[in-house]
């Protein structure tokens, strides 16, 4: 029972500020708020075998960190190398869902396999009226002894936003076990209610180049970025 109320309390966190990703890989997990993932595919497991811990980090006042430590002991499975194919759901990978409007009503989706391939997407609390979205973010990935680690590296230019505490929910597949990890484990995958905060200091931040967008909600803006380029 005591695990189970731990899973039902929404983290907060607070970015912390960092000038390198070596920097974000050194302090992430000592000083920042950790999030942790729990099994809720094929069995309920509060402790993983392969476990995953996160953080977040906000990068020269302009990218938003999200640094993932991934344990694993079988062999890690990625094929994909082309980015935004579906086939990458069937590889390791990682899924960052981020509401940058804090009402749990839209949210971008951002997919990286172990090994750096790449898939973007919207979602929508009702789950439809889903939007491919070719936005502007890079991951990286080091692969390590006992797993591997990965941080989204999400420019605060290239994304909308209101500035009032965002929602995060954090997900893993791992291939050779069918497993899924998430950072809650009530509601459906791309649900984006009552989900985990992040209180972003929006007087340290830098958004110069869309600063007119950031009122924006996130699929409204897919859609806007999707016509100028079919325009």
């Amino acid at each position: 029972m005591q695990w189970l109320m731990l899973i039902l309390v929404n983290l907060v966190f607070k970015p912390i500020e960092v000038r390198s990703i070596a920097e974000m890989r050194e302090r992430g997990l000592s000083e920042g708020i950790v999030g942790r993932l729990y099994t809720v595919y094929p069995n309920l497991d509060s402790l993983p075998g392969d476990s995953t811990l996160y953080t977040i980090g906000i990068l020269n006042a302009e990218e938003l960190l999200i640094y993932l430590k991934c344990f694993q002991k079988d062999r890690i499975s990625a094929t994909v190398k082309k980015d935004d194919q579906d086939e990458i759901l069937n590889d390791d990978y990682v899924l960052i869902i981020l509401d940058t409007e804090g009402k749990g009503a839209t949210a971008y989706g951002f997919v990286a396999n172990a090994i750096g391939t790449r898939k973007d997407l919207m979602f929508t609390e009702s789950g439809n009226d889903a939007v491919e979205w070719d936005g502007k973010w890079s991951v990286e990935v080091s692969k390590e002894n006992d797993g591997y680690e990965m941080v989204f590296r999400i420019p605060l230019n290239a994304i909308s936003f209101t500035k009032s505490p965002w929602g995060i929910k954090v997900g893993r597949f791992i291939a050779a076990k069918s497993e899924l990890q998430m950072s809650k484990t009530e509601g459906a995958i791309q649900s984006i209610s009552n989900i985990d905060r992040i209180e972003v200091d929006f007087e340290k931040i830098i958004t110069s180049e869309k600063e007119e967008m950031v009122t924006l909600s996130p699929m409204l803006y897919a859609r806007a970025s999707k016509e100028k380029l079919q325009g």
